[in-house]
């Protein structure tokens, strides 16, 4: 329970950071006349590293076992370069959502002439937007507590 716990406040930490600075960011860009569009995919890192430095500073997160931990994450990032999406969704003649994640789909690329894989719509120079929600937590979850139990079991 403590791991669910410290995982929706990191969560709720880096949404908070995601929403401070992308609406600083989009007043800078405004006034600069800087399409603010174009920087978003920024924000989801420079929020990602601000949530990891407080808890780095405040000293939580110590109920995760730092090998499970980076385990799953790895896992998990790597699930989501090679899972390919099986059947996107067709929005116009052109242009299709990708959806990505598993097994819950956390990450939609809207792209023009896509791949069902991840690093060649991001490459392709036709992504138009992108949308992410909670989906991530529950995969990081669900893969936790797998890896946990599974090297309990090996110990």
């Amino acid at each position: 329970m403590r791991v669910v716990l410290e995982s929706l406040r990191f969560t709720a930490i880096v949404f908070l950071f995601f929403t401070l600075i992308a609406g600083m960011l989009y007043l800078v860009l405004i006034h600069a006349d800087v399409n603010p569009d174009k920087y978003d995919w920024a924000l989801v890192f420079v929020a990602g590293m601000f949530g990891i430095a407080l808890y780095r500073y405040k000293g939580w997160g110590k109920v995760f076992d730092k090998k499970v931990l980076w385990t799953t994450l790895l896992f998990s990032l790597l699930m989501l370069v090679i899972l390919p999406n099986v059947g996107p969704t067709q929005l116009y003649e052109s242009k299709a959502a990708y959806s990505y994640g598993f097994p819950f789909h956390f990450l939609t690329l809207y792209v023009e002439h896509g791949s069902p894989f991840l690093i060649p719509n991001l490459l392709s120079g036709g992504l138009s937007g992108w949308s992410m929600n909670v989906g991530f937590l529950f995969n990081f979850l669900i893969l936790y507590f797998l890896c946990r139990f599974i090297l309990e079991k090996r110990r």
